[in-house]
């Protein structure tokens, strides 16, 4: 069947973050203390500016000689975008591509696969233990009704608003959701609501959360990758665009 949002594309967007990320079943051999030349080779190809940075990892560990704790320090690789708006991250176990500026998911997807075909070619053990694609949504709107989104987001999402009583409703620091969905293939998790910025304090800036992350829960074939971020954004899609109205849609239209 048919995506009918496949070629939906919006002129604006509320998106603050967009991560395709890969973690390991196993460390990449030597990549805590130093990345081979050509795989930094195709990491400033797209992220110039490497910035790398010291990692550490505590462990605390209960035994017959009582609690143990232990340090390890590690280098991760960190490339940046010219502008800075977005980040690749290259640790022992870890891939990842973050975009604070987004623009398609194509994108996206080929700046991310361009790295971990490189991790595949250089590293031929590498098996992916999970393999996920998250969307973060923050919908910021300068009304005075901070509560109300019947005109931009779909009424059975608006649940949430319903419990308090109607008196009280003012007096709301914060509402959330968490909604999660097993796949065949894979998860989704839907962290939904009004997070507050100014939490504790009331609910005083109309500021809408729509966070779509989607998962692999087992290990898999690191060449079934780009078939999996694939079905990611589809879904993440459907559900996005399930969630909001047409007034929505005319604000991300709008020049």
């Amino acid at each position: 069947m048919p995506d009918p949002f496949a070629e939906t594309c919006y002129r604006r967007n509320f998106l603050k973050e967009v991560i395709a990320r890969v973690d390991f079943v196993s460390p990449l051999p030597g990549v805590e203390a130093a990345l081979p030349p050509r795989l930094i080779e195709v990491a400033v190809g797209t992220f110039p500016i490497a910035e790398p940075r010291e990692a550490v990892q505590r462990a605390v560990e209960i035994g017959p000689q009582g609690v143990q704790s232990s340090e390890e320090r590690f280098k991760e690789w960190l490339f940046h975008g010219k502008e800075r708006t977005k980040t690749l991250t290259i640790g022992r176990q870890v891939v990842l591509v973050q975009h604070r500026t987004y623009h398609t998911y194509e994108i996206v997807k080929a700046e991310f696969l361009g790295v971990l075909d490189r991790v595949a070619e250089l590293f031929p053990g590498a098996q992916p233990s999970r393999v996920g694609l998250r969307y973060v949504n923050t919908i910021e709107l300068a009304e005075a009704n901070p509560t109300d989104w019947s005109a931009y987001l779909a009424p059975q999402l608006l649940s949430l608003f319903q419990f308090p009583l109607e008196a009280d409703r003012p007096a709301l620091s914060r509402v959330f959701h968490n909604l999660e969905l097993a796949f065949d293939a894979f998860h989704l998790r839907y962290r939904l609501g009004m997070h507050n910025p100014d939490y504790p304090a009331r609910i005083r800036q109309k500021v809408f959360v729509l966070d779509l992350d989607a998962y692999t829960h087992s290990a898999v074939d690191i060449r079934e990758v780009s078939h999996l971020l694939d079905d990611f954004h589809t879904t993440i899609q459907r559900y996005f665009e399930q969630s909001i109205t047409d007034n929505l849609r005319g604000i991300m239209n709008a020049a």
